[in-house]
């Protein structure tokens, strides 16, 4: 489950495939993670 200090939201990349990504701040920095589908790893 998330933490409240964390966002996410789903867009198309530039080949028009779907992405995930993930926001969480840290501190005064915002981490960002990105996966292509639901059952993918995230990477940074």
């Amino acid at each position: 489950m998330a933490n409240k200090g964390d966002i996410g939201w789903k867009r198309r990349n530039e080949d028009g495939e779907k992405i995930q990504v993930s926001a969480r701040k840290v501190g005064n920095r915002w981490l960002f993670r990105i996966r292509a589908a639901k059952g993918d790893s995230w990477r940074d």
